[in-house]
């Protein structure tokens, strides 16, 4: 947990040059969704769904619209 606590590629987001679907939780408080933010602005492909009511586990609280954004998603990338 020390190394990932520690561990920082924000200087490399910019080298990701695929589509990029950043799906946060609107109440996440283990990865905010400011630091989310920062993969968002990091990457130059990247866009946010910000899911209402879902903390970290998105996909587990959230399946159906989970679901149907990363569909959307690849459906358009």
């Amino acid at each position: 947990m020390a190394s990932l606590g520690l561990f920082n590629s924000a200087q490399r987001l910019g080298e990701i040059k695929v589509p990029t679907l950043v799906v946060t939780g609107a109440d996440d408080t283990t990865v905010t969704p400011a630091r989310q933010r920062l993969l968002v602005d990091g990457i130059p492909t990247a866009r946010q769904v910000i899911v209402p009511d879902a903390g970290h586990a998105v996909p587990g609280e959230q399946a159906e619209r989970f679901n149907g954004e990363l569909l959307a998603f690849l459906e358009n990338s």
